[in-house]
């Protein structure tokens, strides 16, 4: 298997109000978690999966994404990071096509949303 090539980006400082929030139709398609809870998302041409714990009021998220192909051709990426409380990260696949993942309150719910044909405007790679 290969590994696969992600970008993780997360938002940040002052720019996080702005690029965290949600329009109506994006809060209402978001996926909310609790800790321990099971994620299962399709996200361009690969699949995502994971949970978070609460690690001191911060998420920490783990994800396993496997690329498209068949299983002796996908590649397979593992990735971890720690979202602080009432922050965001966003996982990119491609330019056009990511997930968000915010951390609410006091890391006991992850809400997470597809980005897909949004621009990255004011993250952090």
């Amino acid at each position: 298997m290969k590994q696969g090539n992600l970008r993780i980006m997360a938002l940040a400082g002052a720019g996080l109000a702005a690029s965290a929030t949600l329009t109506r139709a994006e809060a209402l398609a978001a996926l909310t978690l609790s800790p321990r809870e099971a994620l299962s998302l399709d996200l361009g041409g690969q699949h995502v999966a994971g949970y978070f714990v609460d690690r001191g009021n911060q998420c920490a998220l783990v994800l396993t994404i496997l690329g498209a192909g068949d299983s002796q051709q996908a590649s397979v990426s593992h990735v971890e990071m720690i979202v602080s409380g009432g922050g965001v990260a966003r996982l990119q696949s491609a330019p056009e096509s990511s997930l968000s993942f915010s951390c609410d309150n006091g890391a006991q719910r992850m809400r997470v949303w597809n980005n897909d044909g949004l621009s990255g405007a004011g993250s952090v790679e």
